[in-house]
């Protein structure tokens, strides 16, 4: 019988590499999924600056990273490779990240802020008498209003304004004052119907928030899920073939 017998020092080596691949693949799945979360994440933040102006601290830092479960890293660690990717911070109540930016998502109507909600207990001044405000109204913030750096009232001017509409003295329009400079705030009617929160100071008037029970409707213009998917084109091949070259390296040098 003719036999023909192979012979090869690291013939058992090889064996064991191969028999590696599965765990290989692996590693190359969760570490690229993993960089590839980082780059998709940089990515919305940069469109997050162009679609909003000047989105705050408080909303860039909702949006969050979910990696693959594998290496640590800061950020949720989601069970599989199929929930890897990002998402913003909802809270069951309070205004969450995720609250802030679905309109621009995905357009329509917003839901009432926590201050719009607190207005319905406000008193204003009629011909008929006082009242309180009632709920289901939305206050649009004036043109010529002053704002902070990222485009909005500050938290501590609605909470002045708040606290004078609450009472029955400070709501009234009419009112004198001992001193000139005192500021005060009242609701303006028109046709009989609230129509702005007025901010007085001493003799100036200025419009804070024109009322309305229409609630705004916003237009699409954060591409979240646009550029993430177009990230994820780019940055999952690219990482996987670079981190699997590296694998293979490794194996067999």
């Amino acid at each position: 019988m003719l036999a023909v017998q192979i012979k090869t020092d690291d013939f058992e080596k090889k064996i064991r590499k191969f028999a590696e691949m599965p765990q290989a693949i692996q590693r190359t799945v969760i570490f690229s999924l993993q960089d590839t979360v980082d780059e998709v994440h940089k990515r919305q933040l940069i469109e997050m600056d162009m679609a909003f102006d000047r989105p705050t601290a408080y909303v860039k830092r909702g949006l969050r990273k979910r990696y693959p479960a594998g290496r640590e890293r800061s950020g949720f660690m989601a069970p599989g490779v199929k929930e890897a990717g990002t998402y913003f911070e909802m809270f069951p109540q309070g205004k969450s990240p995720e609250d802030i930016v679905r309109p621009h998502v995905f357009g329509g109507t917003r839901g009432q802020k926590r201050n719009e909600r607190r207005l319905q207990d406000a008193i204003w001044q009629t011909k008929e008498g006082r009242f309180n405000l009632g709920g289901g109204w939305y206050g649009i913030m004036a043109n010529d209003y002053p704002r902070d750096k990222h485009g909005n009232i500050t938290g501590a001017r609605y909470t002045e304004m708040l606290s004078k509409l609450g009472t029955i003295d400070t709501a009234r329009p009419g009112q004198k004052r001992r001193k000139s400079n005192q500021k005060g705030y009242f609701i303006r009617t028109k046709g009989g119907r609230p129509s702005a929160i007025i901010e007085r100071t001493g003799g100036s008037l200025k419009t804070m928030l024109i009322l309305t029970r229409k609630a705004p409707n916003y237009k699409k213009r954060y591409k979240y899920f646009e550029v993430g998917e177009a990230q994820v084109r780019v940055s999952l091949p690219r990482h996987f073939n670079r981190i699997m070259e590296k694998e293979m390296r490794r194996m067999f040098g």
